[in-house]
């Protein structure tokens, strides 16, 4: 399950975390009662990269650059849990980056994305930061 295509599953699922946690934050001031997008980018994404991961990267790569410059600068509320999601991020690109992704996923790899977006990745909380 460590493969490549699971990891891409991953990848998305911390991008749905960052864009919620920056919309909760920035967008609704805190306050996590107000609605979120409908779509959050990592789902966006989900059937692009399930079938073509290099495209799916590549359009994710675009839409994440704001989110990202936030989650390095954010201090305060939010900061743990930003600071937590890229630290994920990195293990997870060092993980699909040691192996070479093929144009096209084959049925059984995206599947396996699938289950990489759905699967817990667990947050284990330190002092500072919060779920």
């Amino acid at each position: 399950m460590l493969e490549a295509p699971y990891n891409i599953g991953q990848f998305l699922q911390l991008s749905d975390m960052l864009h919620k946690l920056y919309c909760v934050q920035l967008r609704n001031g805190g306050d996590k009662k107000k609605p979120l997008p409908t779509q959050l980018m990592g789902n966006e994404m989900l059937a692009i990269a399930s079938e073509n991961p290099l495209e799916g990267l590549n359009r994710l790569r675009d839409r994440m650059k704001i989110y990202l410059a936030w989650a390095n600068t954010v201090t305060g509320e939010g900061a743990g849990l930003a600071k937590w999601i890229l630290a994920r991020y990195g293990e997870v690109s060092a993980k699909i980056a040691a192996s070479e992704l093929p144009e096209q996923f084959v049925p059984a790899q995206q599947a396996q994305v699938l289950l990489g977006y759905l699967a817990t990745i667990s947050y284990e909380k330190k002092v500072g930061m919060e779920p």
